[in-house]
């Protein structure tokens, strides 16, 4: 599960969102919570749980009459690929849908509505009031209501956990909404945990289903059961509800539709993500990195339009969740090691890390895009709390704002090892990872357009990785046979060095 956050994680591990704190009951503010926008898969439809449950400091005392007794769901947005009509129809049960998923007649149809799709890397959204809600699409506080939406042809994006972590059943995110309440004569505050479990993907309708999936998309919801100052989304007035299936045509919402990827001009044909990595083969562990990427100047062959740094991968041993920060700076780190103030926060992101083996990406939308002009520099710190961080001393005699890897666009610098929050660091430190980027200034990039990308340099990386390996190897051997005599000193520093030439090269 990824989880986004543009502020530290010191001790917090990257909350989700910072919300508001909101009076009690109804405030006819319309809230959201997202589970994933990743994709991967296509069917007809998915199966869902929602669940509320109170949270807090239970040493405060909150009157019923104050708390709101649950959320009410009153729209959504989900993930389609479709850029023309498509139906959507929308079902809804008082507990969970474990057990019930080909049981249509436990089910409540909520109504249908035909909307715009806007795409597989937008959401498309269903507007508030446009199918039925009250009764049956109240969650209340200590319980689960399942919902079910589906189309008619495979139109629904959603993402697959056939290995896990996630199961279903199991929780995929939870949102804490806090809840303050203060008069002259007191001030306390209490929260509620909306919660959203993983569920199935489903034939239509109530056909077969497919466990550990996870719908893509969010749900838009009120604060407890009143919903009379809750504004109506006029788009909505178009919309087929009761028991007719998408006889009318919702146009697209005018506000704004929200993406897993950064703000920019539209994704063209052309567009192309691209990676560039350095080695895997770790060695050693540390809480961060600093190092430096530049961009050639045009007359020496740069992007004329530089690049935009977008997402980045590095390597970690842990397997568990993981919280990964990374700050930018204009310019060299060098100087600027222990001094945050020189540095500005790009973001921070939860995700699992994949172990030594595999290189850990920190998802693409997670970071503030960055423009490297052509002919500049430009520094990152990458780092999280713990020391788990993996980082390679130098191979052949590297040191600091040394170029390791490049390619036509961009190049890595040798850089340092960092303590936790700009602490104590050491130079001459190879960093593990990659920096994905794209030419120009930054533009939306799609999650296929990502994968694609990283497919097109991992038989590069896995090339690269031999290499190193097979540089360690040769010069093991070489100090071995020179110690013996058999080879003259000279070959000793000439076949490593031909061999470094290669790898960068690579």
């Amino acid at each position: 599960m990824y989880g986004i956050s543009k502020r530290w994680c010191g001790g917090l591990i990257c909350l989700a969102s910072i919300l508001s704190r909101a009076a009690a009951q109804n405030d006819g503010i319309i809230r959201e919570i997202t589970t994933t926008t990743a994709g991967g898969w296509l069917q007809d439809g998915v199966m869902f749980d929602v669940e509320v449950s109170a949270g807090g400091d239970s040493s405060q005392v909150v009157d019923s009459t104050d708390m709101p007794d649950g959320i009410t769901v009153m729209g959504m947005n989900i993930l389609t690929p479709k850029e023309e009509t498509v139906c959507v129809e929308i079902y809804s049960k008082s507990g969970s849908h474990e057990g019930f998923e080909t049981d249509s007649a436990a089910w409540t149809f909520l109504g249908s509505v035909s909307v715009m799709g806007q795409g597989r890397d937008s959401l498309t959204p269903i507007p508030v009031r446009s199918f039925d809600f009250g009764d049956d699409t109240f969650v209340p506080a200590g319980e689960k209501r399942s919902f079910y939406v589906t189309t008619q042809d495979q139109s629904m994006r959603y993402t697959a956990y056939p290995d896990g972590p996630h199961t279903t059943g199991s929780l995929f995110i939870s949102q804490t909404v806090p809840v303050g309440i203060t008069s002259v004569e007191r001030s306390v505050a209490s929260e509620l945990n909306v919660n959203i479990y993983t569920g199935v993907a489903n034939d239509y309708a109530f056909g077969a289903t497919w466990k550990d999936r996870m719908f893509n998309g969010n749900l838009l919801y009120t604060l407890g059961r009143d919903t009379s100052n809750v504004p109506i989304d006029q788009t909505a007035n178009y919309a087929s509800r009761g028991k007719t299936t998408c006889d009318n045509t919702v146009a697209p919402t005018a506000s704004p539709t929200i993406s897993n990827a950064p703000s920019g001009a539209p994704t063209t044909k052309d567009s192309t993500l691209k990676a560039v990595a350095t080695i895997l083969v770790g060695g050693f562990l540390q809480s961060g990195n600093m190092f430096d990427v530049s961009v050639p100047s045009v007359e020496e062959g740069g992007p004329e339009g530089g690049v935009t740094v977008l997402a980045m991968e590095m390597s970690t041993t842990s397997t568990d969740d993981i919280c990964v920060e990374v700050y930018s700076k204009e310019g060299t780190h060098v100087g600027s090691e222990d001094n945050a103030s020189d540095w500005t926060m790009l973001g921070a992101a939860t995700t699992t890390g994949q172990g030594a083996a595999e290189p850990t990406r920190v998802p693409l939308g997670s970071l503030d895009p960055v423009h490297i002009a052509a002919g500049e520099r430009r520094a990152f710190y990458v780092v999280m709390p713990e020391p788990l961080m993996r980082y390679t001393q130098p191979i052949m005699g590297e040191v600091t704002g040394d170029v390791f890897t490049s390619n036509d666009d961009i190049q890595i610098h040798v850089g340092s090892v960092n303590a936790f929050d700009f602490g104590g660091y050491q130079s001459d430190r190879i960093w593990n990872g990659a920096i994905i980027y794209y030419l120009g200034v930054q533009a939306v990039i799609s999650q296929r357009t990502l994968d694609q990308g990283l497919a097109q340099f991992l038989v590069q990386k896995i090339v690269r990785q031999m290499l190193t390996l097979v540089l360690i190897l040769t010069r093991m051997l070489v100090l071995v046979l020179i110690r013996m005599l058999v080879l003259p000193p000279m070959l000793m520093l000439i076949l490593p060095q031909m061999l470094m030439l290669i790898l960068v090269l690579q």
